[in-house]
């Protein structure tokens, strides 16, 4: 089995056969290029761990036999989350183990989310149990689905790499970075964001969260979604990543975060008003440096029609700071005032 290496010196994933190598001058001499700000990555571990999560989320769908008890396990961690937003602080310990079969070792560390994430009455040892049966049913599982499954998805997920790779080439990652801090005060790191591909996530075309090293990693869903949504989502993404380092002064986004905290909006309202901004600034940047006809992502996967007041709102607000009528603190302290002046989503 071959393990794909990243080249950090643009945003590509390896397919089997290529190598890295520096630039060249026209003398022949090697000369120093810039790394990207972010990269695309392709593994067998994430996919086999996503499958079976997938799988467990559809509670009609049919469960191969093989997959019965990884699938059981899944669903046994579910009911001692919280809410299935607790996801996340499982997921990372799992899709940090780049080669199946390796799971186990890489849950050594047991799994203890922390307790507001678990079910009331829940303790957090049930929780680390539960995934290290589930590390050890994914081993089980690993050496026939290397053979018969990964080769297939790995070169379907290496095509959707390229086609990334080519959407971004380097000098476009840092052009969008900088407009990116313009624009919300999310600044690059001095380290390449990892975004890794999937052909399915759990309920969502994309996600961010911690893994078990400590760093934020990025995952995309590529499977039955056009080409342009999945890199809009790799914004979205790679902004989300970025916003999780503690720069100073706060990005616009955590400003915002702490202005709802201080007025007691909800936090999943909260939360989805930063999000939603987010999304509307990664759409924008796509238009300004990949594709001048991009249309929104969230268009095309229902996100915009989920909170409909709040999106119309922010929309709004966007557009008015784009063209630079309002300012950061201007557009916050906006959503801010309405949000807690008894926002009803239903009521226009």
């Amino acid at each position: 089995m071959m393990i794909l290496r990243c080249v950090p010196l643009i945003a590509l994933i390896c397919a089997p056969g290529l190598t890295s190598s520096p630039a060249q001058d026209p003398d022949g001499g090697e000369r120093w290029a810039r790394p990207g700000v972010f990269e695309f990555r392709v593994a067998p571990g994430p996919e086999l761990y996503y499958e079976v999560r997938s799988l467990a989320a559809q509670p009609d769908a049919p469960v191969p036999t093989d997959f019965a008890e990884a699938v059981a396990q899944v669903r046994e961690i579910q009911t001692f989350l919280a809410t299935p937003l607790s996801w996340p602080v499982v997921d990372g310990a799992f899709t940090a183990v780049d080669v199946p079969g390796q799971f186990a070792i890489g849950l050594s560390n047991r799994v203890l989310p922390p307790p507001e994430h678990m079910a009331e009455g829940i303790k957090r040892i049930r929780v680390a149990n539960a995934a290290a049966r589930l590390a050890a049913h994914l081993d089980t599982l690993a050496p026939k689905w290397l053979e018969e499954h990964w080769p297939s998805r790995r070169d379907a997920l290496e095509a959707r790499a390229r086609e990334l790779t080519e959407l971004f080439p380097t000098d476009v990652q840092w052009r969008m970075a900088g407009e990116l801090n313009e624009q919300l005060g999310i600044k690059s790191t001095d380290w390449v964001v990892p975004v890794k591909l999937v052909s399915q996530l759990a309920g969502a075309p994309s996600g961010s969260f911690l893994e078990a090293s400590g760093s934020m990693a990025s995952f995309l869903a590529t499977q039955d979604l056009a080409l342009s949504i999945v890199a809009e989502h790799a914004v979205y993404e790679i902004m989300h990543s970025l916003n999780a380092q503690p720069f100073y002064p706060a990005s616009m986004p955590e400003t915002m975060l702490k202005k709802f905290r201080k007025a007691k909006i909800e936090v999943g309202l909260g939360n989805a008003a930063r999000n939603k901004l987010m999304r509307l600034c990664a759409a924008n940047l796509m238009r300004q440096f990949v594709d001048p006809s991009h249309s929104d992502a969230g268009l095309a996967t229902g996100d915009y029609t989920r909170r409909p007041k709040l999106h119309a709102l922010e929309e709004s607000l966007w557009v008015q700071f784009c063209a630079g009528d309002i300012l950061r603190p201007e557009l916050v302290d906006t959503l801010c005032l309405a949000l807690g002046s008894g926002w009803d989503e239903k009521r226009p």
